[in-house]
C-alpha cells in the first residue's frame, strides 16, 4: 500500500504532466516527450498500487469511456460504499457521469471497470495491470504495453 503523502506527492506530480502535455503543441517532440512521462507515471503508481486481480487500492488508475474518449481518475481513498477519486486533466479531462460532487465514485463501479480491463488484458495475453486499449496508451511502441493488434487482410 501506498503512504498517503506519498501518494499525494505523485498525484500531484502527474497533474502537473498533464498541464505539460495539454500545453505541448500535438505531434511536436514535447508532445511526445510530455505524453510518454505522463503515460509512464500514471502506469509506475497503478503498478505500485495493484494488489491483485480487480483490486481497489489507493493509486489504481480507472477509466471509464465517456463521449468518445475517457474519463480518466487515479482512487485516492477506497471506502466499502465510495472510493475517493482525482480526475486526470489530460486531454478533454472529461467527466464520468457517475462521479458525485465531492469526488466519489462508487467502489463496486470501479471494481467493474478494472475488472473489464484485466479481462482484456487477458485477451490479449498482457501481463497484470497492463492496459490492452490502444486509445489509453498513446504510442503503440510505448514497452510493456498492450494494444489492440492491427487488422490483417485475409485473401480467401
Amino acid at each position: 500500500m501506498i503512504e498517503k503523502n506519498t501518494l499525494q506527492k505523485l498525484i500531484g506530480d502527474i497533474l502537473v504532466l498533464c498541464d505539460k502535455a495539454n500545453a505541448a503543441k500535438y505531434g511536436s517532440d514535447s508532445y511526445k516527450a510530455s505524453n510518454k512521462a505522463l503515460w509512464n507515471a500514471i502506469f509506475a503508481l497503478d503498478k505500485g498500487a495493484h494488489t491483485g486481480l480487480h483490486s481497489v487500492a489507493p493509486g489504481r488508475y480507472v477509466q471509464f469511456p465517456h463521449q468518445g474518449g475517457y474519463a480518466r481518475y487515479i482512487v485516492t481513498k477506497v471506502g466499502k460504499v465510495n472510493c475517493k477519486v482525482t480526475r486526470l486533466p489530460w486531454a478533454d479531462g472529461y467527466k464520468f457521469h457517475l462521479e458525485s460532487d465531492k469526488g466519489e465514485i462508487e467502489t463496486k463501479t470501479i471494481e467493474s471497470a478494472l475488472a473489464q480491463e484485466d479481462i482484456v488484458s487477458k485477451l490479449f495475453n498482457a501481463d497484470a495491470g497492463e492496459r490492452a486499449n490502444a486509445l489509453l496508451v498513446p504510442y503503440r511502441e510505448m514497452p510493456g504495453h498492450a494494444f489492440f493488434p492491427p487488422v490483417v487482410e485475409i485473401e480467401v
